[in-house]
């Protein structure tokens, strides 16, 4: 691997999606970046498939790490090998030919100084993908003549197309592993973008393969659905626990909203999510895992310069 951008896509039982998704990368309009698929201990004809590629590289990790494990192992591996530019995606994000150029050109105009640059996230059919929503600052309008160029001061985003800037984290560290699904990328956005500024970059695209668009309600979600939210909940009380008394408020309101809409508008299993909702509470309360760190290789590159 020779280049300075490495795409990270994190997969596990889904060879269909994953093959579409690289089949999307290779069609970029800039070829200058390479690609680790995190394999997530898959059992479909992902393995077999992947060690016949040619152009990419693949970290198979021994059991189902969860999103969360598979991205942090993917930033500490970029990182390690010395990648100044780390580019995240799940293995239903599906590229626009120009997604990683724009990112490119929006590196290029904020001269590197920034965490994280976060593309527009579409449903298949083209309207705005409601559970990758990004939450833009209330101060955006202090850099009020990016906009022009598309890009937005924001606070969160999802994995589905982060940019990252290596440096921010070997300053502010890896993904929570621990956090196995949900969430994870919420915490890490929020931690990065409170120590340095991070973007939108609307000119940047992708589509988010997802088999509907109604965003994340445990009122409403389907029933076989229902137990990731055991990790969202456990997971969004440490991320809002470990941002102070307002957040842990604003943490405590969202599940007070989420049972009134549980007990108000779910067509079933209402105790069953109510338990759910209330169990991932108290386990958030013991749940304090730790931030780890990570290094480059000792011998420093010059400065990354995006064409």
């Amino acid at each position: 691997m020779n280049n300075r951008i490495l795409a990270v896509v994190v997969t596990h039982n889904r060879f269909p999606l994953l093959v579409r998704c690289l089949n999307a990368l290779r069609h970029q309009t800039c070829s200058d970046f390479d690609i680790l698929v995190v394999d997530n201990a898959s059992t479909d004809d992902t393995p077999q498939w992947l060690s016949s590629q040619n152009d990419l590289t693949t970290l198979r990790l021994n059991k189902n790490t969860g999103g969360a494990g598979g991205f942090s192992a993917g930033v500490r591996e970029a990182v390690q090998r010395g990648y100044q530019r780390i580019w995240l995606m799940d293995d239903d994000t599906f590229c626009q030919p120009d997604t990683l150029q724009q990112l490119k050109e929006a590196d290029h105009l904020l001269q590197g100084q920034f965490g994280f640059l976060s593309s527009a996230v579409l449903w298949k059919d083209g309207r705005e993908c409601k559970m990758n929503r990004q939450k833009i600052k209330k101060s955006f309008y202090t850099e009020v003549h990016q906009l022009r160029e598309g890009l937005i001061l924001i606070d969160q985003a999802t994995f589905v197309s982060l940019y990252l800037n290596a440096q921010a984290v070997i300053d502010w560290g890896l993904p929570i592993r621990q956090y196995f699904i949900w969430g994870d990328d919420i915490e890490y956005t929020l931690r990065l973008s409170s120590h340095t500024p991070c973007y939108l970059c609307g000119k940047s695209q992708v589509v988010h393969w997802m088999d509907n668009n109604c965003g994340s309600s445990i009122a409403l979600d389907q029933p076989q659905r229902l137990n990731r939210y055991r990790y969202a909940f456990r997971n969004e009380n440490c991320t809002y626990r470990r941002r102070g008394l307002k957040g842990f408020a604003y943490y405590l309101a969202k599940c007070g909203l989420n049972l009134y809409r549980i007990l108000r508008f779910a067509p079933d299993h209402r105790l069953l999510r109510s338990s759910i909702l209330l169990g991932g509470m108290i386990r958030g309360l013991f749940f304090n895992p730790p931030i780890e760190q990570v290094r480059p290789p000792v011998s420093k590159e010059e400065p990354y310069e995006s064409a």
